[in-house]
């Protein structure tokens, strides 16, 4: 029974937490997990009993083995010789059982009340409960190593205490008359009469007080009296422990209710030793009654130490919670003695006050210290500036020779001013891989390994997680090319046939520039498409395309606003005029303690190649989403705008031409994700109507998190070539250094480094940069406090003063846009959202199609991977290197029924963190590729080798207007049975990555395509119908008037 608790449930449920981003492991106010919807906070007495079910069934399997344990503790003790030895010695034995056990605190206490029942001494009883939640050696790593050493010290000294200490002590308290009552009284339970009339009629002894050297005789009466007497003592201990589990739980949601934990750390921001002392007591009595489960108490003192609450009062929670609990004082009341359990309840209280007396005056002292370490890393020599030259490219003209042509396309129809060409697929790689998708370095494909950028913006947030990619045939040769951004520039590789080349672009300034998004559309007009990007500080441009060449000699800048960059665009004909216009996301990475007002998004209207802009309506945040899709069915290209942190997502509804904020009664979709970083829109069920997918930082059940960490779990071993694995390794040292310096607030890390500039990045970017973004906002500081520390930053951190200079320029809201902003769409954290049309609005069926997980989540995109007929689900995922990672994440459509994740067996296992990926046939073999970015690396391509049917694609040419791609179309195909499919053509959505401007289908078992139905974006719908189109490429034309 233990070997199966361990092994299935308790230790892999331990890994996850200890795998897992604190910030990220809290899903309801007293647990790891959710398992039912979350009512309104309003709503009183339906949160309260909400969080009671929840910490339920979070609970179900550490109590469930807790009674099992307890009622083998009561059957087996009786039976073995009493131990021998002192107090001390009874609670070494009591800590050597309970350090295994690996259980929470509510479910060691029917343990140690089934050992007191059956009769075991009482200290050690006592240390096996307080010893089981302290000093599992999983909660016990994961305490050293996200810490200051002082509180872990505090942690792990106070507990010896609780078990070496305080256990003997109350057993010998216990010894004294009038302190404890009888334990071994028969028990006067109901349905007890059932047992006792078994053990009559079987013959078995009766286990009694006086009856311990009654042992069974032979093996079957041995049997007997085992089978009898285990659901004799469970139903003893069961009648007892769960309705004061029951009550412990519905207590610990009341208390959860009128001191939440971010109520808690608003209250944390007080002045004077008065106002302090008292919220000591408070959080110290509020410690010691919670009953919370395994590592709660660790988790979530980590998260309140990250957003700032004062180390006294993190250090007398730390302390207080999880070794003891109201629960725990029930129990050992009603078994024991109310007065030792009382008095259990009082020591534990004042080792939280003192706890946190220590380690006020233990962080002042550190403070100090690694102030002076700091400062003197900071002064090392500052590094020479070196520029990250880019590679260079070969002309235009040189590729075009060099290019493989694609088979040219022949026109095979033509009625109702509609021209069709055909051109079939080129010829499957020769290859084929084990698995349906293979893994190929993008060096071996002519992807150019670049150097990395300065270590710190390697763990800058904002700054390190650019890395954007596009893609779209610049030349027209048939082949779709690929744009990378980059630390120094875009690179624009051409493909030469399956294989890329880089392209010049002759653009000098861009080089310098490190670049937040880039796209591939055509924005004039002439049928090729043009190169859009933004930069770091540098606002967004245009090259527009000529001949397939790029340079400043036609070039267009969209200026910067306030902005730190341009973190998202989308395209889309807002007026119907018949040309692309262009919002801008704009970001500041800045603190979320701040109200980011310099995040003006902007609307350009394209007026023939004139770009006016217009500022969409706040409230602001940092975009790193946009979709355009329409919402309603009018027609009209409506706009989400998906923002990073508290501030809430917006939903702008098309009105002819006017884009229109939505407050939350007016929104079709009920609620959007609080870390908003990427949108799509598809058909998943085929019935014509598009489901909306929306992506943020969704890490799952932490039961479930080392599944998704199976082997390899070094992100940087998939890497087959040296030179990519070595500088993976160096970015794994130096982001490792800085998350320890983050976590334990010590820069000792940093010396561990070896290079003298990766000490001083390191050092200014956990002490100084952690300060800024986090730290001192937490606990209250003004804005001043943060500007003057920004000015401690040497000099040659730009990107680190850009951020701050964005700060200046925003007012501080401490993370409460939820509460100034309460009309705005409300947001949900911890899972991804999918909502399917229901009527003039959409409902959640996230849960029905198990779509909730997906990681850190960056670019999420729908397609049909493999070409069954059903659209899938990719999701790019990660933050940073570090030993174990989630892998990226695939999500097979099961016929409309449901997604099933099928990573491991599509051959798409990669646990490098990864922000943008393409979805395209990059070979052009009929099924879709993919290319993915891992964060500072180089692109990594996925071939395509085992489609389940062939695949259909149909690029739209309206010669019309100047829109020439068909932006905003929607294209039907149906089958001669009349099963149909459905694609948007979109520039929008996802993060970072867009994807080539075609539709793409999986014909499955359709024998060919039987009419095709295109709503142009004017609102205009042709057909062409009474066809037998087989698989391939194909171009569909709209001639001019």
């Amino acid at each position: 029974m233990s070997g199966s608790f361990w092994l299935g449930s308790r230790y892999p449920s331990l890994q996850g937490k200890a795998s897992g981003d604190p910030n990220e492991a809290l899903s309801t106010p007293l647990g790891f997990e959710r398992f039912f919807p979350e009512p309104p906070p309003d709503q009183t007495l339906r949160h309260i009993g909400w969080t009671t079910m929840e910490w339920a069934v979070t609970n179900r399997q550490g109590m469930t083995f807790g009674l099992l344990l307890a009622a083998g503790m009561l059957t087996i003790i009786p039976l073995l010789p009493r131990p021998r030895g002192g107090k001390l010695a009874g609670a070494i034995q009591g800590m050597a059982i309970g350090t295994p056990l690996g259980v929470c605190v509510n479910c060691a206490a029917p343990i140690s009340q089934g050992m007191l029942k059956a009769g075991s001494r009482i200290e050690v009883a006592l240390a096996t409960l307080f010893s089981s939640p302290t000093f599992n050696v999983i909660v016990l790593g994961i305490v050293v190593s996200i810490f200051p050493w002082y509180l872990a010290t505090l942690k792990i000294v106070t507990g010896l205490l609780m078990v070496l200490v305080v256990a003997p002590w109350l057993a010998r308290l216990a010894d004294r008359p009038g302190w404890s009552r009888p334990i071994h009284e028969p028990p006067r339970l109901p349905g007890l009469r059932v047992f006792r009339w078994l053990e009559s009629v079987l013959g078995t002894p009766t286990l009694r007080e006086s009856s311990a050297s009654q042992r069974p005789q032979g093996f079957f009466r041995a049997l007997v009296w085992v089978l009898l007497h285990f659901p004799r003592n469970l139903w003893c201990v069961t009648v007892v422990a769960l309705p004061l589990m029951l009550l412990a739980g519905l207590f610990g949601a009341v208390l959860a209710e009128l001191l939440p934990w971010n109520s808690l750390l608003h209250l944390a921001r007080l002045d004077g030793w008065v106002k302090n002392g008292a919220l000591l007591l408070v959080a110290t009595a509020f410690g010691v009654l919670l009953p919370v489960p395994m590592a709660f108490d660790v988790i979530v003192c980590s998260v309140l130490l990250n957003s700032g609450m004062p180390v006294h009062i993190v250090a007398a929670l730390l302390v207080t919670l999880g070794v003891y609990s109201v629960y725990a004082w029930s129990l050992l009341g009603a078994t024991l003695s109310w007065r030792i359990a009382g008095l259990a309840a009082v020591v534990v209280f004042a080792m939280g006050i003192a706890a946190g007396a220590a380690a006020g005056v233990l962080d002042q002292w550190h403070e100090i210290r690694q102030a002076q370490q700091t400062g003197q890393l900071a002064a090392l020599p500052t590094p020479k500036p070196q520029r990250l030259v880019p590679p260079s490219g070969l002309a235009a003209s040189e590729l075009r020779r060099m290019a493989r042509p694609a088979t040219p396309m022949q026109r095979i129809m033509a009625a109702d001013g509609l021209e069709l060409w055909y051109a079939p697929f080129e010829g499957a790689s020769a290859k084929r891989g084990e698995k349906p998708f293979t893994r190929i370095d993008g060096s071996l494909l002519g992807f150019k390994r670049l150097a990395l950028p300065r270590p710190y913006q390697t763990m800058q947030p904002g700054v390190m997680h650019l890395g954007a990619l596009a893609a779209g045939d610049v030349n027209g040769d048939g082949w779709p090319d690929v744009a990378v951004g980059t630390a120094s520039g875009v690179l624009l590789y051409e493909n030469l046939g399956g294989r890329f080349a880089l392209q010049q672009i002759d653009f000098p300034p861009m080089r310098d520039w490190a670049i937040c998004d880039v796209a591939l559309v055509d924005l004039d007009g002439d049928g090729a498409l043009d190169l859009f990007f933004s930069a770091w500080m540098q606002g967004s441009h245009i090259l527009y395309n000529r001949r397939g060449e790029f340079s400043g000699a036609a070039h267009v800048e969209l200026p910067r606003s306030s902005e730190t960059c341009v973190a998202a665009a989308a395209f889309a004909d807002v007026d119907r005029d018949g040309d692309l216009d262009i919002v801008t996301g704009a970001a500041t990475f800045q603190s979320w303690f701040f109200y980011p007002s310099p995040a003006v998004n902007r609307l350009w209207r394209n007026n023939g190649g004139v770009f006016t802009p217009e500022t969409l309506p706040g409230p602001e945040g940092d975009t790193l989403s946009l979709l355009f899709t329409d919402l309603n069915g009018d027609g009209w290209p409506d706009l989400l705008v998906g923002n990073d942190f508290d501030e809430p997502d917006r939903i702008f509804m098309n009105q002819s031409g006017t884009l229109v904020p939505l407050k939350t009664r007016e929104s079709p979709i009920p609620y959007s994700t609080t870390t908003t970083m990427t949108f799509d829109s598809g058909d998943l069920d085929n019935d014509g109507r598009l489901e909306l997918y929306i992506g943020q930082i969704a890490m799952g059940r932490m039961t479930e998190l080392p599944k998704r960490l199976a082997p390899p779990v070094s992100s940087c071993g998939i890497f087959p070539e040296m030179a990519d694995r070595a500088r993976c390794d160096a970015l794994v040292r130096f982001q490792a250094a800085v998350t320890r310096g983050r976590d334990t607030w010590s820069i000792g890390s940093c010396k561990e480094l070896t290079d003298p500039a990766e000490q001083r990045d390191c050092a200014v970017t956990a002490y100084h940069w952690q300060r800024i973004l986090v730290r001192l906002p937490a606990v209250g500081a003004d804005k001043a406090a943060i500007m003057a520390e920004c000015a401690k930053i040497p000099s040659d951190f730009v990107t680190m003063h850009d951020v701050c200079v964005a700060m200046a320029a925003s007012p501080m809201d401490y993370n409460k846009s939820h509460k100034t902003l309460p009309d705005e769409l409300p947001s949900v954290a911890h899972t991804n959202l999918l909502f399917t049309p229901d009527g003039n609005a959409y409902r959640d069926v996230t849960g029905k199609w198990r779509a909730g997980y997906g990681g850190w989540t960056w670019n999420a995109k729908f397609a049909d991977l493999d070409n069954d007929g059903w659209q899938d689900l990719f999701i790019a995922q990660g933050t940073r290197l570090r030993l174990r990672n989630p892998s990226i994440v695939l999500y097979h459509n099961k016929a409309g029924g449901g997604f099933e994740e099928t990573t491991r067996a599509a051959g798409l296992q990669d646990h490098s963190p990864t922000g943008a990926s393409l979805l395209l046939d990059y070979d052009l073999d009929g099924d879709l590729d993919l290319i993915t970015y891992p964060f500072q690396l180089t692109p990594v391509a996925w071939r395509n080798d085992s489609p389940a049917g062939p695949g259909f694609e149909m690029r739209l040419d309206d010669r019309r207007t100047p829109n020439r791609y068909g932006i905003g179309a929607r294209v039907e195909i149906r089958a001669p049975d009349g099963r149909q499919q459905v694609r948007e053509i979109k520039a929008s959505g996802g993060y970072q990555s867009h994807d080539v401007l075609v539709a793409r289908f999986g014909l499955g078992d359709w024998p060919s395509v039987a009419s095709i139905r295109v709503v142009w974006p004017d609102g205009k719908t042709q057909e062409l119908a009474g066809a037998a189109l087989k698989p391939g490429r194909y171009t569909l034309i709209r001639g001019a008037r």
